[in-house]
């Protein structure tokens, strides 16, 4: 049978008919609907309203998949919605939405009112992405659904939606979600995610108990922090440059943070530390300074004699696990606590306008704990005191760890070549580490210093392929015709191992005799051993 013809069609109908295998049913059916026509969609949706059970499902399945030119799929599927049977309920559903006609939005409301708890949870799935202002009252109402997950479904879809009458609702159900730490969590997330300001108080309050278990404390860090920066973003334009544009209240948000920072819990007091970075103002910096002095306590008790808090997805924890990087320093030994939090630091003020923390930044620099060492210097203010800079960079260049190597030499990399290039020739010709070798090439070839092609051309006897490898794509990146006769031989230098990279170079160099010189390799017997990379050289020109 022609594919898409009619006689597919019957086909597919015929098999359809007599052979009932869900598997087969599904894929006939979404055949079907794909193929389209009258015919087809005439038959898939006679399966939708007289089919067995698992038809109807297929069927409503099925007609998500159909490219119609008209609505015709969606009064059947809002008829579907009306099924004996759950599950064709709920395809159906997914149906309509699929087709996102604002016209099916009331009838996908309306599934949230389904008398099956399981209906009503994948009802909620499907409208929380509908712009349509009527979704939040139904669920609100099923925040205090009697079955959990189709409670805890609709807090969360609350907070996604951002929907600002919920935050009443909520605050009220966190009063009493007392020993549920499940839905307390929930409560807390969706709270953050409204930025709720009548939530500051109550958080606050919560965190001020003490009580809480560490997974439910580093919720409250991350929703105080994302609601008291948006209050501080508000607000700030009408304080003082140095406020945090946070009115005065029973409970300061910032006070509370600021406490947070020294928990005997690792997340709840990174959580605190980005939070005070994100609102700003004079106390928010004392403590990042405080932090990155080292000034903390020691933990009430040991990390391991606590479960860690566990992390839900909130729009600040991406920020915070990247803030988070590097937890282990170079020999492999898990960083302390103080130790963490002051790399946290680092990385917090180098995204902030915060000159007072260079003087610190520089003395750390030059010497502190590796992992710290390494943040500082990157930390540092490229715009200040550039000698000062470029002579703690330099210290860095020539540090013992090969992790304080590479972070200044990224530090290095945002300089201006005319002042870096000389110390990255100094460094590469003395530099036994291949790792941080070859990122000095790498990072000598993007400046596009011409003064770097000799030191570069000496690299590619490096006895590390690796090395050789950066040496000739910076050769490439130079373009220093000069080097074209280093780079030749390298078609078969080690057994041909870096053939193709030496020809990508000549090629960017615009070597004008590389074809001839291939070409007359063929015809030396002493190279016969090679003349397989000239002809696969020769073929990939």
């Amino acid at each position: 049978a022609r594919i898409g013809g009619e006689e597919a069609v019957e086909a597919a109908i015929r098999l359809l008919n007599t052979d009932d295998d869900d598997g087969l049913q599904g894929l006939g059916l979404r055949v079907l609907a794909t193929i389209g026509g009258q015919r087809a969609t005439d038959f898939v949706i006679a399966q939708l309203k007289t089919g067995q059970r698992t038809a109807r499902r297929q069927a409503a399945k099925a007609l998500s998949f159909a490219q119609m030119p008209d609505d015709t799929a969606i009064p059947p599927l809002l008829a579907a919605l009306e099924d004996s049977d759950s599950d064709v309920r709920m395809a159906a559903g997914w149906g309509l939405v699929s087709k996102a006609a604002p016209s099916t939005f009331p009838a996908l409301i309306q599934l949230l009112q389904d008398p099956d708890a399981s209906v009503r949870g994948e009802a909620i799935m499907m409208v929380t992405d509908l712009a349509d202002t009527e979704i939040g009252t139904p669920l609100i109402r099923l925040a205090y659904d009697p079955e959990r997950a189709v409670q805890l479904r609709a807090i969360q879809a609350l907070g996604e939606r951002r929907e600002p009458r919920a935050s009443a609702n909520l605050l009220a159900l966190l009063t009493r979600s007392q020993g549920d730490d499940g839905l307390a969590n929930t409560l807390i997330v969706a709270l953050g995610q409204l930025q709720a300001r009548e939530a500051l108080e109550p958080l606050g309050q919560l965190l001020k108990s003490g009580c809480l278990p560490p997974t439910t404390r580093l919720q409250a860090v991350l929703a105080l922090g994302e609601i008291a920066a948006a209050v501080a973003g508000s607000t700030t334009s009408e304080q003082q440059p140095e406020t945090s544009g946070l009115e005065p209240a029973e409970v300061d948000p910032i006070d509370i943070l600021s406490g947070l920072v020294d928990d005997d819990d690792l997340q709840v007091g990174q959580a605190a530390l980005f939070a005070l970075s994100r609102i700003g103002g004079e106390q928010a910096h004392a403590t990042l300074m405080r932090v990155l002095r080292g000034d903390m306590p020691e933990p009430a008790c040991d990390a391991g004699d606590t479960e860690p808090a566990v992390m839900f997805p909130t729009s600040t924890l991406e920020a915070i696990q990247a803030a988070s990087a590097a937890e282990t320093k170079p020999d492999g030994d898990p960083l302390d606590r103080r130790n963490r939090l002051r790399c946290d630091a680092a990385r917090i003020i180098r995204d902030l306008d915060f000159p007072q923390a260079q003087p610190l930044l520089h003395r750390l620099a030059r010497d502190s704990a590796p992992q710290l060492r390494c943040e500082a210097l990157l930390a540092l203010d490229r715009d200040g005191d550039g000698d000062a800079v470029m002579a703690i960079i330099a210290q860095g260049i020539g540090g013992v760890s090969r992790e304080v190597r590479l972070a200044a030499l990224q530090a290095l990399s945002q300089l201006q070549p005319d002042h870096v290039t000389p110390l990255l020739l100094e460094q590469l010709a003395v530099e036994p580490d291949p790792l941080v070798k070859q990122r000095l090439i790498e990072t000598t070839g993007r400046l596009g210093d011409g003064r770097a092609t000799a030191c570069l051309m000496a690299t590619l006897d490096d006895d590390d392929r690796h090395v050789q490898r950066a040496a000739l794509k910076a050769l490439a990146g130079l373009a220093d015709r000069f080097a074209i006769a280093a780079v030749r031989p390298f078609l078969f230098a080690h057994g041909g191992a870096l053939w193709q990279d030496a020809l990508t170079t000549l090629q960017d160099l615009k070597d004008p005799e590389i074809e001839a010189f291939l070409l007359d390799s063929l015809t030396k017997p002493e190279q016969e051993e090679y003349h397989w990379i000239a002809i696969a050289a020769l073929a990939a020109m």
